[in-house]
């Protein structure tokens, strides 16, 4: 579904998912099945391969190349407000396994952490120094106002049954001056405006129905930078800077059939172009909770 004066989209069980959301209390989510678990949270309960290597389906080149990388859009802006010594707390919400979680606590060593996943996989932080672990969703939890000096959510505030909600509660934790860093899809790079004029037209020369599911996959919210700039503005938070990124798969080494072949050519040959226009897949935020 897409709201034409907004120009976001939106999964068309939105409205229903959030009635059955708003009575998800913690003891439930712990009692999910698979199935449950991926109606309410679109991705699967577990990232991982049963050990530390996370999306082994597209076959990285380097796990540690993929991790750094993901984590390097966060350091790179925490390190520009606070230094790696300073005593701060920081909230990773929708952590996973916890290899942001883990990775931040080795660049920052006096921080305190708190990392939050309704995902039975995040318990694998049990016992790590520094990090408190919460198998919940930010709305079930009851923090303290201005808790935090950073909120991060990285990867996954578009499969969140309402992200806006999300945002207003992220801030209301931070502290005044305090950092919300967070990404999404972005619902005007080429490829996906491209997918969705050819469901609007019925085309099937691209074998559309494969097209299209692949460019809305893991996608609850399709969202756009100036709906979201607005969006922060009119909640109170200053956003320092924004900017695109590529699709994971055109930013670190793999061997995924995604970017092989014809289909790969084309892929990088729209993110060039998106690349110019500041429009690649992913858009990053930081925002600064005014006083």
């Amino acid at each position: 579904m897409f709201c034409s004066m907004c120009g976001i989209s939106f999964d068309s069980n939105v409205s229903e998912v959030l009635k059955r959301y708003a009575r998800l209390e913690n003891p439930r989510i712990t009692d999910l099945s698979e199935d449950e678990y991926r109606e309410y949270f679109i991705e699967s309960s577990d990232i991982t391969d049963g050990t530390d290597n996370i999306y082994t389906e597209f076959n990285w080149d380097s796990q540690d190349e993929l991790k750094m990388g993901i984590i390097s859009h966060i350091t790179t802006q925490i390190d520009e407000a606070y230094s790696p010594q300073d005593k701060i707390s920081i909230l990773d919400v929708g952590c996973g396994d916890g290899f942001t979680t883990i990775l931040l606590s080795k660049a920052y060593p006096n921080a305190n952490f708190v990392a939050m996943d309704p995902s039975p996989s995040i318990n694998k932080l049990r016992g790590e120094s520094r990090i408190k672990v919460y198998q919940s969703v930010l709305q079930n939890t009851d923090f303290a106002d201005s808790s935090f000096d950073i909120v991060i959510i990285l990867g996954n505030l578009m499969l969140h049954a309402d992200p806006f909600d999300t945002l207003q509660l992220a801030k209301r934790l931070l502290v005044d001056g305090g950092l919300l860093l967070f990404d999404f899809k972005n619902i005007n790079c080429s490829s996906r405006v491209l997918a969705k004029n050819l469901g609007f037209i019925g085309n099937r020369a691209l074998n559309k129905k494969n097209f299209i599911q692949r460019n809305f996959s893991n996608m609850r919210y399709g969202l756009s930078r100036g709906y979201m700039l607005d969006f922060c503005e009119s909640i109170g938070l200053l956003v320092k800077n924004s900017y695109s990124k590529p699709p994971r798969l055109l930013e670190f080494g793999n061997k995924s059939q995604h970017t092989r072949g014809l289909s790969g050519v084309v892929w990088r040959l729209l993110n060039t172009v998106d690349q110019a226009r500041d429009e690649m897949a992913w858009l990053q935020f930081t925002c600064i909770k005014k006083d």
